[in-house]
């Protein structure tokens, strides 16, 4: 496919191949492609050297009316702890603290969670900012950790190893509605459980907020 004033050997800088990445996420939450197929999606954005190498990877994701714009512009990426593979935004249980996470909390793409067996983590995404629609959280914790979600978000919990039998659940989709953030949930976790808000958590939210709280869309969308 030819793509007017695209040079496929013209260098592209790192900004450009997190945004492709960032579109192949995005494509695979959308359900356009597998999430078994992201990793080696995810792995040719980051080799990607060119516009051409680029090109090669999301020619089937954008329309090619659109390709031209994105392979000459790199918008303004994430930064901070969490933008990246390699900079997670790390949280850690420490001794025998409960570790958790609510109300209006940004959330970035990349998440480590550790604790101990004298831990219990929550991670409660009811208020929380997206600012990315697939979230990928990798967890070691022999404590207990539990993920609450809005109703429409989905969480994938295929990667996780490590549990007892019966001891770690989820009550919530793997696929999210279309347009909300997917929870990518990996790593060795012995006890716990994902869910939605129960009836008596949504009407307290209601009281404080003043109003029906409403799923949220990644930041951008």
């Amino acid at each position: 496919m030819d793509i007017p004033h695209v040079d496929d050997k013209v260098r592209i800088a790192p900004a450009l191949r997190e945004r492709a990445v960032e579109v192949t996420r995005q494509a695979a939450a959308d359900g356009r492609i597998e999430f078994d197929e992201l990793g080696g999606r995810v792995g040719r954005c980051l080799e990607a050297r060119t516009q051409g190498d680029l090109r090669a990877v999301l020619g089937d994701l954008i329309p090619s009316a659109d390709l031209e714009a994105f392979l000459r512009e790199a918008p303004p990426m994430l930064s901070g702890p969490g933008s990246t593979w390699d900079d997670p935004l790390y949280l850690k249980a420490v001794g025998f603290q409960a570790l958790k996470r609510e109300g209006a909390w940004e959330v970035p793409p990349f998440i480590e969670v550790m604790g101990t067996s004298m831990n219990t983590i929550m991670l409660n995404f009811l208020e929380a900012i997206p600012l990315a629609s697939v979230i990928d959280i990798v967890a070691v914790t022999q404590g207990t950790l539990t993920i609450i979600v809005p109703e429409g978000w989905g969480v994938d919990v295929e990667r996780v190893a490590g549990t007892s039998q019966g001891m770690f659940s989820t009550r919530v989709a793997s696929r999210p509605t279309k347009g909300l953030p997917r929870i990518v949930l990996s790593g060795q976790i012995v006890m716990g459980k994902v869910r939605y808000a129960s009836r008596r958590e949504l009407r307290r939210l209601e009281q404080r907020l003043g109003r029906t709280p409403v799923p949220q869309l990644p930041a951008g969308s």
